[in-house]
């Protein structure tokens, strides 16, 4: 059995360095942050987040994905932090089973949380959106065959990721989702240390 991790909202606790990232972002762009909500975008590809806005020019999407994700990357050094027990939940489950990550991030995002939070010494592998084009998560899965797993998420692709496999799925309801986004899975948690007396 393999477990198969979502980062943002899952282990991440994203909001603290995102909407500092899109609120400075999106200054001088004729948006008011405050307008939006941006924790409901956590979990989007980069691209995608824009879209919703309401951008639809694609030199400056890509400019806003790139000034966004760097200034991501300099916040998570300073102030990034994962959800309490994630440490102890991670070991713990590291012990008895196989582990990747699969976030439906940029790349250097990624390399950049591996550096902050020493991801490697709990995941084996690490998958994210930017190298497979942002498919989405159950296609990821699929063509990579993987095999039996269970998907732990805070959105509904990572349920998708599951179901649309024919796998189990772990709804993370203290994540950025709305509550609907977990109804297809088959447990909800209300904290990522709950997987201790589940798994």
């Amino acid at each position: 059995m393999l477990l198969v991790f979502d980062f943002d909202g899952t282990i991440h606790q994203t909001h603290i360095i995102y909407e500092r990232a899109m609120a400075k972002s999106l200054e001088g762009e004729n948006i008011q942050a405050d307008k939006i909500d941006i924790r409901s975008l956590i979990g989007e590809s980069p691209e995608d987040a824009w879209k919703i806005i309401g951008l639809s020019d694609e030199r400056k999407i890509k400019s806003l994905v790139q000034k966004t994700g760097e200034l991501m990357e300099s916040f998570m050094e300073r102030e990034g932090r994962l959800f309490d027990k994630t440490d102890e939940t991670l070991t713990y489950l590291k012990k008895k089973y196989p582990m990747i990550l699969l976030s439906n991030c940029r790349a250097s995002y990624m390399k950049k949380a591996r550096e902050v939070y020493g991801l490697d010494k709990y995941f084996d592998k690490f998958l994210v959106g930017e190298d497979f084009a942002y498919q989405e998560k159950y296609k990821i899965l699929k063509n990579l065959n993987l095999g039996e797993f269970i998907s732990i998420g805070d959105r509904i692709g990572d349920i998708g990721a599951a179901c649309k496999n024919s796998q189990k799925s772990i709804f993370a309801s203290y994540g950025y989702g709305g509550s609907h986004e977990g109804d297809g899975a088959d447990i909800r948690i209300e904290k990522i240390e709950d997987l201790v007396g589940l798994l």
